[in-house]
């Protein structure tokens, strides 16, 4: 197995830091993406619009430029700057809805991100 196809093949535990279901995400060159699962982990945005392991979306977030804390899916509501590593900005807003007729409500993220890092 080659390097390329062992980092394809395995991911990292990342620690994720927030969690925001349902939002709307304003994306770098794409646009408003509605009713996504967005998580803010530390190795970037991931927003995803299905189930699945990977994010339809995801780029690495600029942490140095970025709250200690991060705000609540409650504060999120004012929206939430998040300033990426290539200079750009998204900006998410959970919009408080209850993402009914989602199956993104149900799901729990993917499974790289409900594992707990040890050490």
């Amino acid at each position: 197995m080659t390097n390329g196809d062992y980092r394809s093949a395995y991911r990292a535990v990342s620690v994720v830091r927030a969690r925001y279901f349902p939002a709307q995400v304003l994306l770098p060159e794409l646009g408003v993406w509605s009713r996504t699962y967005v998580l803010l982990a530390d190795d970037g945005l991931h927003v995803f619009r299905r189930t699945g392991e990977v994010a339809q979306w995801h780029q690495p977030v600029d942490w140095s430029r970025m709250p200690a804390v991060l705000p609540s899916a409650r504060e999120g509501r004012n929206g939430i700057t998040v300033h990426l590593a290539d200079g750009t900005t998204a900006v998410l807003t959970t919009d408080g809805a209850c993402g009914c007729g989602s199956p993104l409500k149900s799901w729990a993220g993917p499974s790289w991100a409900n594992r707990v890092r040890v050490g």
